[in-house]
């Protein structure tokens, strides 16, 4: 059970248009705002109430995110390479990263990353499959930019999702070659349901459905501490699996 609890002395912004501004809250101990207002308009309360003077200080609503993606941050936390800039500035430095997170563990088994910008790197470009071919020969490798609508797949990652160079482009989607039709990078574009499209031979080839609860329950679960660390009261979770 909580502490039935009172902030008084307080600029309180309540994002409330018809009461924007207070200078007292109550909190009952079930944890719910009982009264937010002026301090001599409370009323009698408990004398079992904790009392924090704010000595003028803002106090402010919990944030709310509107749309997350936790199992994607729980992923990066976890079994991904983290390729977002300020750990991978460059492709080589992403080349690093796979050919380490390579060493441990058997030929054959998949890698994953996420996070690089081609418009951040100083190549000004996406890497391409002889890049990631470059860091880990024997691994199929994919590779996912920021935004979460491209994927750079390495040779081993295309064989093994069936994709050559005379495989068509799937509806809504793009699988970009280089100047000899080979596929050089599996690209997604328009709205979400079609940038998949693309998406699809790849993660088909990484994951069995069997494991997506697992996989996405234990990913949340490492990625909430990181949430609750940033002051988020509450998130509306993205899912796009949940089907």
């Amino acid at each position: 059970m909580l502490t039935r609890t009172l902030f008084y002395n307080a600029n309180i912004l309540t994002m409330n248009p018809p009461q924007p501004r207070a200078d007292a809250l109550y909190i009952e101990d079930n944890g719910r705002i009982a009264y937010i207002g002026a301090l001599e308009d409370i009323g009698t309360i408990s004398l079992n109430v904790k009392r924090i003077d704010l000595g003028g200080r803002t106090l402010i609503p919990g944030f709310n995110d509107a749309h997350v993606h936790i199992w994607k941050l729980g992923l990066l936390l976890t079994v991904q390479v983290d390729t977002r800039g300020a750990n991978a500035p460059t492709i080589a430095a992403i080349i690093d990263l796979f050919r380490t997170r390579a060493a441990p563990v058997p030929a054959g088994t998949w890698l994953t990353g996420r996070g690089y910008n081609e418009a951040a790197l100083p190549e000004q470009r996406h890497p391409t499959a002889a890049d990631l071919d470059a860091a880990v020969p024997d691994h199929p490798i994919a590779l996912t930019r920021t935004c979460g609508h491209m994927i750079v797949a390495n040779t081993l990652a295309l064989q093994l999702a069936h994709i050559i160079a005379e495989t068509p482009d799937p509806p809504g989607g793009v699988l970009v070659r280089d100047e000899h039709r080979s596929v050089d990078r599996t690209t997604m574009i328009t709205s979400w349901w079609r940038e998949t499209s693309a998406q699809n031979p790849i993660t088909a080839a990484k994951r069995s459905p069997l494991h997506l609860r697992w996989y996405l329950i234990q990913r949340e679960t490492t990625a909430s501490p990181q949430i609750s660390r940033h002051k988020l009261v509450r998130i509306s979770a993205m899912m796009e699996f949940a089907r």
